[in-house]
């Protein structure tokens, strides 16, 4: 959940002034920021970026001919309108990869050039309680890898699953509430996360698929309802679409496009970054480096303050649960590993597919995986139980940062999908 999406789709609330400001000001869908003061002023950034900036792109091209287009013949006053509505578009768009790059140097110039005291000072933190000691958790061995995970209460399954990089603890304001109100609730740490194993293999979605259902198979052996978010959410998808024999219904919240961005998807500068530090996160040489520093908890807490909207829910105790299992041997293959993996099916592949009640809920402030894209899955279910539910003021995570809101909604929904079990 923390890494990757981070470097891709967010933009710090501290990092841009002066000339970036202006040029952010002038496009409405994004909002100007300041610069942070860690050494990096919008000055030497922009001359850092000069060279990136000024390549001429499709794009630019693209806007130089519309620009042309209109001074060199008259048009009337709805062509004229397209053709502005065309150029702010385009231009919105160019803003968004500029702060895209600038996010990159952002995050991994200071990495470069952080002191190793400030990373040693950070270490002699205490670290709070277990989050996960209240559920008591158990071992399952899954193909001999140790897999952790819990279960509260009795009554018809849920299974929680998480994103990337979170674990058991993200659902902690969730399990005690579900199972009090007579549910069985399960949750897991995948493969790879959390408190299980951390081998190196190529992770993928189909693994944590054929995990999850090995898990059903062994532990629950009842239609169940999947309850996932982001990456959780998408396998919680995909088990509704491909194996209906397991699912009573499926609750998604701010659910994922991909384990990871699709070329396509990316401008090609910054593919060409994304391919570059993923190498070097690979790298035996160069990844436990970048790793060490990329995982450091300061750097959690900031992004963190990016995808939550309610600061009282970042807490240090958050922070250790993302913070702890990236400590794990392994566990930097596995980050290298999951830069690398297939981005797998789309929710819109899988919507049309399902036949199970779905509820998706989503915070309407994500950075990561903006709410018009959820918006968009009412056009691509066919004829089953669907609702749709924005949650404002809220943030990539909802389960979490408002459960007080979250869990309700879940519980009034819950009926619905084992109705007819």
């Amino acid at each position: 959940m923390l890494f990757t999406a981070s470097i891709a789709k967010t933009v710090p609330k501290n990092l841009v002034r002066d000339p970036i400001s202006q040029l952010v000001r002038e496009n409405s869908k994004v909002q100007p920021l300041p610069v942070q003061q860690q050494g990096l002023s919008s000055s030497n950034l922009a001359h850092r970026l000069t060279p990136c900036l000024s390549m001429p792109s499709r794009r630019s091209q693209h806007l130089t001919q519309l620009h042309l287009a209109a001074r060199a013949e008259p048009q009337s006053d709805g062509k004229r309108g397209a053709a502005e509505a065309q150029q702010q578009e385009h231009s919105r768009e160019e803003v968004r990869w500029i702060l895209i790059v600038l996010q990159y140097f952002y995050i991994f110039l200071p990495v470069l050039t952080a002191s190793p005291a400030g990373f040693a000072a950070d270490a002699k933190r205490l670290w709070p309680a277990d989050a996960n000691a209240p559920f008591a958790p158990q071992i399952w061995n899954w193909r001999g890898y140790p897999i952790r995970y819990v279960v509260q209460g009795s009554g018809s399954p849920l299974v929680l699953v998480h994103g990337f990089g979170a674990s058991i603890g993200h659902w902690r304001h969730n399990i005690p509430v579900l199972a009090a109100a007579g549910y069985r609730v399960y949750a897991l740490d995948l493969l790879g996360f959390g408190g299980s194993a951390k081998p190196a293999l190529p992770y993928s979605l189909d693994l944590w698929v054929e995990l999850l259902v090995d898990f059903w198979q062994q532990h629950i052996q009842q239609t169940t309802v999947f309850v996932g978010n982001s990456i959780g959410a998408l396998l919680s998808l995909i088990l509704a679409a491909q194996h209906p024999e397991l699912t009573a219904g499926a609750i998604l919240l701010n659910c994922a496009g991909g384990l990871n961005h699709r070329s396509h998807e990316l401008n090609p500068i910054f593919r060409f970054i994304m391919g570059t530090f993923t190498a070097l996160v690979a790298s035996p040489i160069t990844g436990p480096f970048l790793f060490d520093r990329v995982r450091q908890r300061q750097r959690i807490r900031e992004t963190l303050k990016q995808v939550y909207r309610n600061p009282a829910a970042i807490t240090d105790e958050l922070v250790e649960i993302l913070y702890v299992p990236s400590c794990d041997v392994g566990a930097q293959q596995v980050f290298a590993s999951i830069l690398t993996a297939p981005a797998g099916p789309t929710p819109e592949d899988l919507l049309p597919q399902v036949r199970c009640p779905l509820l998706v809920l989503w915070g309407e402030a994500d950075p990561w995986t903006p709410i018009q894209r959820g918006r968009g899955f009412q056009n691509h279910v066919n004829g089953i139980d669907y609702q749709f539910l924005p949650i404002p003021d809220t943030g990539h995570c909802p389960h979490d940062e408002r459960p007080e809101v979250i869990n309700p909604l879940i519980l009034d929904w819950l009926p619905k999908a084992f109705a007819d079990i």
